[in-house]
């Protein structure tokens, strides 16, 4: 975030967000509000197959299209205070601009294209990096004005962590329900 330019963000976001100065995946999904919002932000821009990236997606938002699992963690959420369900089952109907959240599977290719195209619309080409991840550090750390580290470029977030993961959050959840 660029400090000088602070009196043009937006106060809601800084409260989201406090001391950090970058977002990442979930927060892109709040392109639209947050590029005008800091105008003067760099973009790094990360583009998937979508072929891939939407096989990846089904798993991911496929449950929130079952009424009686968005119950259920309605339900939990509001024993266990952990409310990131519902809130998830909102955002993504909202990013897939569903009319409910039984259509966020069958639109999410269309909010894919939209996003990286508003995203290369709205942002100058002197603030955005279009990054290939097989790339590594060298244009990354070109364009954030870094110099490049003297470790691999790590590759992470890989499906079966991303399950795994998933799975700790649910059995915390379940835990606390359970209390």
């Amino acid at each position: 975030r660029n400090h000088a330019a602070q009196n043009l963000c937006d106060p809601v976001w800084d409260e989201v967000f406090g001391r950090y100065d970058a977002v990442s995946d979930v927060a892109s999904h709040y392109a639209e509000s947050l590029i005008p919002a800091y105008p003067d932000a760099k973009v790094i821009l990360v583009e998937r197959d979508i072929e891939k990236w939407y096989n990846s997606m089904v798993p991911v938002v496929k449950d929130s299209t079952n009424p009686r699992y968005r119950a259920f963690v309605t339900k939990v959420s509001y024993y266990t205070g952990y409310t990131s369900g519902p809130v998830c089952f909102r955002m993504q109907q909202g990013w897939t601009r569903s009319e409910s959240n039984n259509d966020v599977v069958k639109n999410l290719k269309t909010a894919y294209v939209r996003h990286y195209k508003y995203v290369r619309e709205a942002v100058p080409s002197d603030q955005l990096l279009d990054f290939k991840l097989t790339d590594g550090w060298e244009p990354l750390c070109r364009f954030l004005g870094k110099e490049v580290p003297d470790v691999p470029f790590p590759h992470v977030n890989d499906a079966a962590e991303y399950k795994a993961r998933g799975k700790r959050v649910r059995n915390k959840i379940l835990k606390a329900a359970a209390r």
